[in-house]
Order: structure tokens, then sequence, then C-alpha cells
């Protein structure tokens, strides 16, 4: 007050309709006129305080002022999105008190106020799912209010967007020389076309766009872009929602390393000669030769670790038993890595046959 000679304050409280009589709560020197009051403070009951001037200590007049303490709404709310359904958690507000929680939504630049979802939701269970006509793409709000015996406390408000799906399903057929990538379209929403991008694992750091625009009528797409024999892509399809980029699917894949060409056999009755020619695209870098007996042996044997590219032809002469049967594999090896082999049967004749027919000669492409 405007008079010098006040030397405190008395600090007093009552619950309005409850309490009869004022309560002090505490002296307040002059040097500090505000008081703060925690004792007991009670979520949704509404308080009348004075504050009484002192005159070395005689009770002047006083001031009151009434005010109502929130009821408090739940804490750390979030929402996960699916394309059909929003699940929201959160924990209780401090102080207790709650008896369930209503539950509302609206659509942000759509819906001008929020419909109830859920009246009451208990206390045991602070989550809830929402189904109800979610759209693909949609931004919603949602608001949890905490309930006290029927009366409505404060709210917290978080806001999600429902995503825009991906293509399903998606698979990579690979040749030496392409890649046809197929796809479902997204269950939901209304794709109108698909981005496809690649990038070759472990070596690209970003995607490159091969096609901007796959129309909705054909799910599917051919890469013939500078393939790589024995490279390995990675493959993205992002499904175009008029014009904004939704979900995408991605798949690996690697392009095989082919096997020699025009692989044929001649036989003698102690040594087969092999004879192929190198395959297309990447250049090999030798060949692995195995060799198993027909109906005999169960794994192939190495014969040979490395042929020369310069000379791509063997003469198996290791225990050559004439009269039987055996099947050779001439595998393309690519700086240490096996790619494609090539495969051929052939029987030696027996030695009666070897001194009428000087060799015998199979042949498969």
């Amino acid at each position: 007050p405007e008079d010098p000679a006040v030397t405190g304050y008395r600090v007093l409280r009552r619950r309005a309709q409850v309490d009869d009589a004022f309560v002090s709560l505490g002296e307040v020197a002059t040097s500090t006129p505000m008081y703060v009051d925690t004792r007991d403070v009670a979520a949704g009951t509404q308080y009348i305080y004075r504050v009484v001037a002192v005159y070395d200590g005689v009770s002047g007049a006083d001031a009151r002022v009434s005010v109502v303490i929130p009821l408090l709404g739940p804490r750390d709310l979030v929402a996960e999105a699916t394309s059909e359904s929003v699940t929201l958690r959160w924990s209780a507000p401090e102080g207790g008190g709650v008896t369930g929680y209503r539950v509302l939504r609206r659509r942000a630049q759509v819906d001008d106020a929020f419909v109830s979802l859920a009246e009451l939701v208990a206390t045991s269970t602070p989550m809830y799912v929402d189904t109800r006509d979610v759209a693909a793409g949609a931004q919603y709000i949602y608001r949890v209010v905490a309930m006290y015996d029927g009366v409505s406390g404060a709210d917290t408000r978080v806001s999600v967007v429902i995503p825009l799906l991906g293509p399903r399903d998606l698979v990579a057929e690979a040749t030496s020389e392409s890649v046809t990538l197929r796809w479902v379209a997204p269950e939901g929403g209304t794709v109108t076309g698909y981005r496809v991008l690649r990038r070759r694992a472990q070596v690209d750091d970003a995607f490159v766009s091969l096609a901007e625009l796959v129309a909705t009528s054909t799910p599917m797409y051919v890469d013939t872009r500078d393939v790589a024999a024995g490279a390995q892509y990675i493959y993205r399809v992002v499904a175009v929602y008029d014009g904004i980029d939704g979900g995408d699917a991605r798949v690996a894949v690697v392009i095989p390393l082919l096997g020699p060409r025009d692989l044929v056999a001649e036989a003698a009755s102690d040594s087969v000669m092999l004879q192929w020619s190198a395959p297309e695209g990447r250049a090999a870098t030798g060949y692995r030769v195995l060799r198993r007996r027909a109906q005999e042996d169960g794994a192939f044997v190495r014969l040979a670790e490395l042929v020369a590219t310069s000379t791509p032809m063997y003469v198996d002469t290791r225990d050559v038993a004439a009269g039987a049967n055996y099947v050779y594999r001439v595998v393309a090896v690519y700086d240490g890595i096996d790619g494609g082999d090539a495969r051929v049967a052939i029987t030696t004749p027996s030695a009666l046959a070897a001194s009428v027919v000087p060799g015998v000669r199979r042949r498969r492409a």
C-alpha cells in the first residue's frame, strides 16, 4: 500500500465453499511482496487468498483474490500412424484423481471442430487405437482430455500424418544385361504413377532416377541402363500420389556372372579334352575345371584351379578310365569370384573301341 509504515504482510487461504475460516500460510517481508503457495494445492480446487498489511505487529487492511487450480492433462502424448490406423499413447497427469480420458479428432485444414472418438477411456489403459475412416495422406490432430469425476480437465494435443503407402510385393529378375522389376499397387489411396530409382551397392552413395513416372496400368519396369555383370544393385520404386511421393519398396539383386559358352568334350580311352568359348559381357580372369563320375560320385572334384583365359581348353588325364561316364563343369572366375558354369557329359570309349575309333566327341552348347 502507499504507506511507508508497513512492516510486512501475512498470507492466508481458504477453499471456496469448503473452509469456513482462513488459514495462515506465512509472513512475508516488505522487500519481497510475493508468495508462492505449495501447501497441499489440489487440482480443480478453488482457493480464496488474503494478503494482510502488517504495521508493527498490528493487522491492517487486506486484499483478496480467487483462483481455480487447473485440472492437469495427460503427459507425453505420442501418435504412431500406419496407413489404416493411429495408435495414441500417453501418461497419466501428475497429482492423480483422473477417472478416465476423452479422445477427440479433427482433420487439419478440413474440419472446423473436433469429433469425439471415445467418451471415457479407462485409466488402466492409457492408449487408444483410431481406425475410424483413417485416410492415407491425411493430417489429423488428436486431443486427449483428462476427466475428473465427469469434469473435463486440461488436454494434450498431437498432430500426425497418415503415410501414403508404397508398392507391394516388389520382385527383381536379373539376367546378365537387364533387371525386370514387378510390383503390386499399394492398398488404399489413389496412386497416379511410380518413380523408379537405382544405386550400386557399396559404390553409389545416392539413388539415380531411372524413370520419373511409370504408368499405373503397367506396374513393371525393365532396366537396361549400363547393367554390369556381377554388380549388386538396389532398386527403389516410389508410389506417387498427384505429384506427392508416398512410400517406397526396395529390392536388391545381383547381376549374374556368365559361364563359358559352347563347351565340348572329346574323349579317348585314357583322356578327355575340353574346349569352350569365353562368356559374353564382362571378361573372365580364368576358369576352374571340375569332374565327377556319373552315377557314382556325389560331388565334383577339382581338376584345375585356374585355367588361363588365353587357352580356353583343358586335357584331363587324371585316372581316366576306359568306358566310364563323366560329367565336367567349367566355371568362369572373375577376380577370384565364381561366375556361371557350363557342363558336359561324356563316356570314354572302351579299350577295344579306342583301337577302332580314334575319339568320341560330345558337344553341348
